[in-house]
């Protein structure tokens, strides 16, 4: 098994293991009163709009994760491997939270010698490199700017993020839309909900 099918598998068992411990916790969690409150909810529609809603958005950023990995998956088995400089470190400031990201700018020569300055377009907090740095790199020979620091959080970060969210978004809504069944369970189990 090579490093590329671990970046396949390493974030399906995350989202999996991540999605049943929700849905078992929902299973053995909940109290009664959480039980009773809920059959009131069963009442009102907005639970389910809400459930379809998180199930959709939650579908749409699967999507997006596979769609992602599948093109940072095929940049990675065509690049060229080569060793670059960090040269700058952009910062962003967010005045909504006051919090500041940081990007890397590096430096590499391609396989004929030609140098490339590369702006990286993931920003973190807290900075992931510092000036100086000696960092792995992959590019495109026919498209040198395309280049990339290869470390996880430069390549597959961002597929990560959004197959973890689009999993816990999928796996919430389905809980929403089944929670009948869910209280039916239930009550099989310690006896009818008494009327409120």
């Amino acid at each position: 098994m090579n490093d590329h099918h671990l970046f396949i598998i390493i974030p399906i068992v995350f989202c999996a293991g991540f999605g049943a411990g929700i849905w078992f916790g929902m299973l053995l969690g909940f109290s009664r009163a959480a039980r009773e409150a809920a059959v009131k909810l069963q009442t009102n529609p907005r639970p389910r709009l809400a459930g379809w809603c998180l199930t959709a958005g939650g579908g749409l950023g699967l999507l997006v994760s596979a769609g992602t990995f599948l093109s940072d998956l095929h940049f990675a088995q065509e690049a060229r491997p080569a060793t670059g400089t960090v040269t700058e470190i952009r910062s962003l400031p967010n005045p909504q939270n006051r919090e500041t990201t940081y990007a890397p700018t590096f430096r590499f020569a391609d396989e004929t010698g030609q140098a490339h300055t590369v702006a990286s377009s993931l920003y973190q907090s807290p900075p992931a490199f510092q000036v100086g740095d000696r960092v792995p790199v992959l590019y495109l020979p026919a498209d040198a700017q395309s280049a990339r620091i290869n470390t996880f959080s430069q390549m597959w970060l961002l597929p990560l993020l959004f197959g973890i969210l689009g999993g816990v978004s999928v796996v919430i809504g389905q809980i929403v839309l089944r929670w009948p069944q869910i209280r039916a369970r239930f009550q099989r189990r310690s006896g009818p909900v008494a009327p409120v």
